[in-house]
């Protein structure tokens, strides 16, 4: 990771995205992290002062810092891009699941300072450990015991778990298994929903306008084979977590190019058992404790839209350019609650089959 602060990146940043009039995707970010205790507890014991190099670690130490009455999200927003942008080359994400994952991969590299290449390439490119990844317990030792130095720390005990690749390549007979670190564990919702169409995993209910899918299913979709390109080769790919970290983000990624939106609803539980789908057989069990919504439509429709694949929508002409964000969180009684106008603080009735917004984030704890 690198970066520069120079008088060119700083006009870029003034002259950027930042003059959008929706900045809701950076602002419900911060919202979120602003009440997980275990977060703001992280923060508040570190003395990055001491080290002026932590450019981000001390902004977001000063941000939840403050009372909500003095804090400006837009404006802490506008910061944290711009330090993203100058200090690590890094342009401003356009949703929130991009924009948390930048945040915590900076805030990862600024703990210990330690550069971590994208393992699975280095382990690709690597002799000793490519001829590892057909040995599934020498693949997962290597990245631990080379790594260990970088993610033996609480904050990737809290943001940070592994999960395995298992690829079978055209020119190879084996099924290796590449290892990574994420923080954040995207299901392409579009993707997932064409591959459960063709396999006949569901079938159009005339009696609902948008399809239901359970969170346990999507992520048992990823463990079956995916037809892919890995290193300009084609490969068939399952996908394992092996490990969850304590805070478990799901980034329910509902756009993907070539395919349709994805405007369905992903069923789950408050509490949740995540054991039939981590192969770490350590406790589990997760409860929801932040969310981000998006809003589903600007209007009611009652019109229904079948596509080629036999899928039935609530059609309106503007549902695309609907892109506003609600951040949600459990306070320390365990109520929900959001952030309303001037920044008070709203109750939230979770509705996990809702058709006003589309729950585009989910953030478990371990309990």
């Amino acid at each position: 990771m690198g970066g520069s602060s120079s008088k060119k990146k700083e006009t870029l940043v003034e002259q950027g995205k930042l003059g959008d009039n929706d900045k809701s995707h950076i602002t419900s970010v911060i919202q979120i992290l602003y009440n997980i205790k275990e977060f703001t507890k992280y923060l508040i014991l570190n003395k990055f002062n001491e080290n002026p190099n932590k450019h981000l670690s001390i902004l977001m130490k000063n941000i939840i810092s403050k009372q909500l009455n003095n804090l400006d999200f837009i404006k802490e927003g506008n910061e944290i891009i711009k330090i993203l942008r100058t200090k690590y080359g890094i342009n401003p994400a356009s949703n929130p699941g991009e924009f948390l994952m930048h945040i915590l991969l900076v805030l990862k590299y600024e703990e210990k300072e330690i550069i971590t290449p994208n393992w699975e390439q280095y382990a690709f490119k690597n002799p000793e450990l490519f001829n590892n990844l057909s040995d599934n317990n020498k693949a997962l030792n290597d990245i631990l015991e080379i790594n260990k130095n970088h993610f033996n720390s609480d904050f990737s005990s809290l943001f940070f778990g592994i999960f395995c690749a298992k690829r079978k390549l055209q020119s190879n007979n084996s099924i290796l298994n590449f290892y990574n670190f994420y923080c954040i564990y995207e299901l392409n919702m579009p993707l997932i929903y064409q591959n459960m169409i063709n396999k006949g995993k569901i079938k159009d209910d005339p009696n609902n306008y948008l399809p239901k899918i359970d969170l346990i299913d999507c992520i048992k979709e990823m463990q079956e084979n995916q037809n892919e390109l890995f290193n300009k080769e084609n490969c068939i790919t399952q996908y394992y977590m092996f490990n969850a970290p304590n805070i478990l983000i799901f980034y329910l990624k509902s756009e993907e190019k070539d395919l349709d939106t994805f405007r369905g609803i992903i069923l789950f539980e408050e509490n949740m058992d995540f054991s039939p789908v981590i192969i770490n057989k350590q406790p589990n069990k997760f409860k929801l404790i932040s969310l981000i919504n998006k809003d589903r439509y600007k209007a009611k429709a009652k019109a229904r839209k079948k596509d080629d694949k036999g899928a039935q929508w609530m059609e309106n002409p503007d549902d695309d350019e609907k892109s506003n964000y609600m951040g949600v969180f459990r306070d320390e009684k365990g109520k929900l609650g959001y952030y309303g106008a001037n920044q008070n603080i709203n109750n939230y009735e979770l509705n996990i089959d809702d058709i006003d917004y589309y729950h585009e984030i989910l953030i478990f704890k371990r309990f």
